[in-house]
């Protein structure tokens, strides 16, 4: 099953609004189902699961598993390849790939952060245990500035956008060209809700 990464964000987006009560088209348009099971949302799409979110007696509601290229779990005791810790936390990039073998297979996610957000580059957070995220509030503990450094209060009434994409991917990142689609997310153009 190949999964967009942009549907897959619109996904997890689709999730939280049916949490908060909101209703979406997304479901008809792209063959994404979500069935209310015990304690948990079940999301498939097109028939195939994709991930469930676990939100009843838990700690913190989570995804799991999230399944990308080749139905292949991308979540937790998932190892990088080439990079450790600390050689890929606090680093700032256009874009960050997490990638590895899994069921014999070398898959990958990459997160795309546009040059329009705030911060550009950010910093990235990643662990080898699993954690991937983009972090652009994170400079007080990133690059050992003073505590309260990259904090940001957004005014009543204000806004504030973020853009970013994920990519599910075959390979490593070159042989997926992460590289070459970062460059063709830049030159999009956002999709008017």
């Amino acid at each position: 099953m190949h999964i967009n990464g942009c549907l897959t964000f619109r996904v997890f987006c689709f999730v939280a609004g049916i949490l908060a009560g909101a209703s979406s088209p997304l479901a008809a348009e792209s063959g994404v189902q979500i069935s209310q099971l015990d304690g948990k949302l079940r999301v498939e799409i097109n028939g195939q699961l994709f991930t469930e979110y676990h939100y009843q007696d838990v700690p913190r509601p989570y995804f799991y598993p999230v399944l990308g290229a080749d139905e292949l779990a991308v979540t937790r005791k998932w190892p990088m390849e080439d990079t450790k810790d600390e050689e890929a936390w606090r680093k700032r990039a256009d874009w960050c790939d997490y990638c590895g073998p899994v069921g014999g297979k070398t898959v990958g996610v990459a997160i795309f952060d546009h040059p329009d957000n705030p911060r550009h580059p950010t910093w990235w957070h990643v662990r080898d245990y699993g954690l991937f995220a983009a972090n652009p509030f994170g400079i007080h503990d990133f690059e050992k500035k003073p505590k309260g450094t990259g904090d940001s209060t957004l005014p009543a009434g204000q806004s504030i956008t973020f853009r970013y994409r994920f990519y599910f991917h075959r390979g490593n990142e070159t042989q997926a060209r992460v590289a070459e689609r970062y460059q063709e997310y830049v030159r999009s153009k956002p999709k008017k809700d």
